[in-house]
Parts: structure tokens; sequence; C-alpha cells
């Protein structure tokens, strides 16, 4: 059976969003066990709330950031998700996410989100963005878990809290955020606080006034999962200005991830991150094996992005 919805009826579904709803029209389908969501997508600078989520290449080309492509399909995925009123989706996880292609502003894409089994509360899904002319853009899995929105609220310990001791910080050198060709809101990085040649810590502090304070969510609001993955990308791309010439560019990089927050504890692990560079050290995330959001990070909270095992391909 499909069911498409309207713009008002996927509203309904995603009330309290605000500018994070970056979906346009969605189709809910269940054929026996096989249940999808389809969806399509414009992001054009023309609309204020969606353009922050583009970026300018060094080229002059405007793209789509790279981790919003999961953000649009873990909410085509919210939208078809059976639930009750005192029931939210929280996204766990991100596996095996693969770039194949970028996705132009003013470009229409489309996805399909296939759920599968999965365990408990938690549930597991295939995703794919495609353009309008069928080129894939991108492919990964998502892990989700259904829980009661009080819990959401009452505790932090959605996933199994781990603490580890911060970094040690032996700079403070400022992030030069205008050149990373994007909303400066979105550049989650503000000071490079650790520097060494196989490794860089940068912090950050979530301001409270950040435009996706009042959707992400609700009188409980934290960071969005995929702004955590972006800290990485944007620690990188300070690593790779400060390291790399054009005498000394790789092709690709891959790096081991994990933020922490200022008590310490584990906020989110990125696993066999990979990102491509151009000939400017200008960075593009290709894959990621794993990404584990395990702590919420709320407004005023800092958290300090550290990557290591920095190896050039």
């Amino acid at each position: 059976m499909r069911t498409p919805l309207s713009p008002t009826e996927t509203l309904e579904r995603l009330p309290h969003r605000h500018e994070n709803i970056i979906i346009d029209e969605v189709t809910c389908i269940q054929d026996g066990e096989i249940s999808q969501a389809e969806l399509s997508v414009t992001l054009s600078l023309e609309d204020p709330a969606r353009a922050i989520f583009l970026r300018t290449l060094p080229n002059g080309e405007i793209v789509a950031l790279t981790p919003v492509f999961m953000e649009i399909l873990a909410l085509a995925s919210v939208v078809c998700t059976p639930k009750n009123a005192h029931q939210i989706l929280i996204y766990a996880g991100i596996a095996m996410f693969k770039k194949v292609h970028d996705l132009k502003a003013g470009e229409k894409a489309s996805g399909v989100v296939t759920r599968k089994r999965g365990r408990g509360v938690f549930i597991n899904c295939e995703a794919q963005l495609y353009t309008d002319d069928n080129r894939l853009v991108c492919t990964s899995e998502l892990t989700a878990a259904l829980v009661d929105r009080t819990l959401l609220e009452q505790s932090d310990d959605l996933t199994a809290k781990r603490s580890i001791p911060l970094p040690v910080q032996t700079c403070a050198i400022a992030i030069d955020k205008p050149r990373y060709g994007k909303d400066l809101r979105m550049v989650v990085a503000d000071t490079i606080v650790h520097l060494a040649e196989d490794m860089i810590v940068t912090r950050y502090r979530y301001p409270e006034d950040h435009p996706f304070v009042r959707g992400h969510f609700p009188g409980n609001p934290v960071m969005m999962g995929v702004m955590q993955w972006m800290a990485i990308e944007d620690a990188f791309q300070a690593y790779a200005w400060h390291y790399y010439t054009a005498a000394t560019l790789p092709e690709t990089v891959t790096l081991e991830g994990t933020l922490i927050r200022a008590d310490g504890a584990i906020v989110a692990e990125i696993k066999g991150y990979k990102a491509r560079l151009t000939g400017d050290a200008f960075c593009e995330l290709i894959e990621t094996k794993k990404v584990i959001f395990r702590e919420p990070l709320r407004p005023g909270e800092t958290v300090f992005a550290v990557l290591t095992s920095i190896e050039p391909l």
C-alpha cells in the first residue's frame, strides 16, 4: 500500500522541526513485511531556511553539505515510522556511508529508506539518495531507537555512557570560518587546541541561539547528529590547511574521530572516516564505516573533536 503525504501531512508528523524540515514530498509504502519511505527534496539558495545546508566549493559550484544527506533520509524514515503521541525516533548510528556524487543547489533529489528487522526498540534501515536523473548521490545504513519522549527528557543514558580524559590543550588557534565556504553557523569548530602530525583537537561551543535549537527537540534541545559528524569534517579541514601544500597533498586520507563533552563523556565515535582532497587542500567526505551517537550535547555546552590515526593513502 502506497500512502503519499501532502506537505501539510508531513508537517503534522514533524511538528517540531522548523528549520530542520528538509524534505518536500514523502510516500510511505507497506508491502507485506517490506516498509519503505520515498522522498523528494530540493535545496535552494532562494530559501533561507535551506541555504544553511549548502556550501560553495573552490570552483564556485554550490552543493549540499555531505552529512546533510543523512538528515534528509532520516527525516523520511521518521515520517513513515508508526509511533504514538508519546514516542520519538532517535537516531543512534550511521554505518557504511559512501558518497558517490555531489547534490547541487537547486537540483531535485529523490531517496528511498527501507526498514529492516531490528532488535527491541531499535530499527535498522538501508538508505539511498539519487539525483533527478537517477545518479546515485550516496548510500548508507541507519540505526534508530523508538523511545518514550519522557525518557529523552529525563535521562542521557539512551546508550551506555562512556567517559575518557579530556585531551591535552597545547595551543589556541582560531578557526578561519569564512574559508569553509558555508554558513558560519555550520562550521562546527571554534579553536584548534592541539595540533600534531597525526592528530588534531578542536573545541566548539554549541550556541544557545543556533538556528537548529528550537526544532531539535522542543523543550529538550540537543545538537543534531549530522552536526556532530560535521565536527569531524571541519576539524580535518583545519588540519589539512595547516599540514598540506600542493607538493605534499595526498589524494585521500583516513582517520578515526571522537567527540568528547567537557565533562569527559563520549558524545560520538566515528570509525573509518575517509576524505578526498583537492589541490588547495579542500576536503570532501567520501566514506565513513560507522558513526555511533552516544551522548547528547546541549546548547551552551562545549565539545572537543579529537582526530587520530590520520593516514594518507
